[in-house]
Parts: C-alpha cells; sequence; structure tokens
C-alpha cells in the first residue's frame, strides 16, 4: 500500500511540475529511468554527483506558454531543426527517451 502511494504521489509530482513551469496538461507520465551526473563545480558549490528521474508523456493538447519563475520560455523541436546550442545533458536525455 505505502509502495504505491509513494509512487502514486511521484506521478502526481511530475504532472504537476510540467504545469507548474509550462501550463502544459499532462494526463500520465511514464518512467523511463535513473539517471546519475556529475557537475563540475560552479557557484552552486563543488563537484558532486546527482541523480535525477526521467519521465516521459505525451500532450494531447498544446496549451498557451505562461512567463514564470522557473521559465522564460520554450521551444518545441522536432529533432532535426536547429534551435541553437543545447545542453550536452539535455542531448543525452534526448537520445535516451
Amino acid at each position: 500500500m505505502i509502495g504505491r502511494l509513494l509512487l502514486s504521489t511521484i506521478y502526481d509530482a511530475v504532472i504537476r511540475e510540467l504545469y507548474e513551469e509550462t501550463n502544459q496538461i499532462l494526463d500520465t507520465a511514464e518512467f523511463k529511468g535513473l539517471m546519475k551526473f556529475r557537475l563540475q563545480p560552479s557557484f552552486h558549490g563543488p563537484e558532486r554527483t546527482e541523480y535525477g528521474a526521467l519521465f516521459m508523456g505525451e500532450l494531447c493538447k498544446l496549451d498557451d506558454f505562461v512567463e514564470n519563475d522557473e521559465a522564460s520560455s520554450i521551444i518545441l523541436w522536432d529533432g532535426t531543426s536547429e534551435i541553437g546550442d543545447i545542453a550536452e545533458i539535455d542531448r543525452k536525455l534526448i537520445e535516451f527517451v
């Protein structure tokens, strides 16, 4: 029971975060894997290893983006068009899903 409740809470958090950051409504999310990455020293602190869960979902409808404290814009990408620089970690995550 607790495991099912925790899993439900994680999926709820994924859906909520996507909405808060992009104004997009996602009905379901699929867990794709766990990421482990090493961050180089920066103003955030010393070199460190972090972990993150990767989820994927499909939007049935695209809502207008609303700028907020966490995101100033979103880019919808077809995977081939030139959109400028993409961070190496983001490129790897895109390849994975």
